[in-house]
């Protein structure tokens, strides 16, 4: 083998290296830009409840650790709408895969004790047909109200209804 062919093999190696480092780089890189993606939308979202909890009526925060419900008001309906549409937009990014199963975990408990306590049942009988051409939403939803009974957690003689760990999406929710 002249020196000649041994220069260009080792040439061939060092790009193939190279490329393959390259690679690597690009795949951390991508890995790095996707965590940080998710930071960011939780921290949207999560300023975003916090700004609405901040403008809730006190008869919905009220409304979670009592089994009596207020009645429904123009004012009630239109904050809870404006939750079901938030929980909506999580819903969809959880199912693409946008938001990460940690952070939908994370959540998720609060979500479906929301979801499953008797004003959000009163209130979605109103507004699901709004939701009319979001059935993977409707259906979570609808599953939550079914899978719970809700029981205050802080009623004398009264314990919560066991947590059980967040659905993940179906296949046909992936489409």
């Amino acid at each position: 083998m002249s020196s000649a062919h041994a220069v260009q093999n080792w040439l061939y190696a060092a790009t193939l290296v190279s490329c393959v480092v390259a690679m690597i780089g690009l795949f951390y890189a991508v890995a790095g830009q996707r965590t940080q993606l998710a930071v960011q939308i939780m921290l949207q979202y999560s300023d975003r409840l916090m700004i609405l909890l901040q403008g809730m009526p006190e008869e919905i925060v009220n409304a979670r650790r009592s089994l009596t419900v207020p009645e429904s008001t123009f004012e009630i309906t239109q904050h809870i709408r404006v939750i079901f549409y938030v929980l909506l937009e999580l819903h969809y990014l959880h199912r693409k895969r946008y938001l990460p199963v940690d952070i939908w975990n994370l959540w998720f408990l609060n979500v479906e004790v929301a979801i499953s306590s008797p004003l959000f049942v009163r209130e979605w009988q109103i507004l699901r047909p709004e939701f009319e051409g979001q059935t993977s939403f409707r259906r979570f939803v609808d599953s939550m109200q079914k899978k719970h009974v809700y029981k205050p957690a802080n009623l004398p003689g009264v314990t919560a209804w066991p947590r059980e760990r967040a659905p993940q999406p179906s296949q046909e929710d992936q489409a």
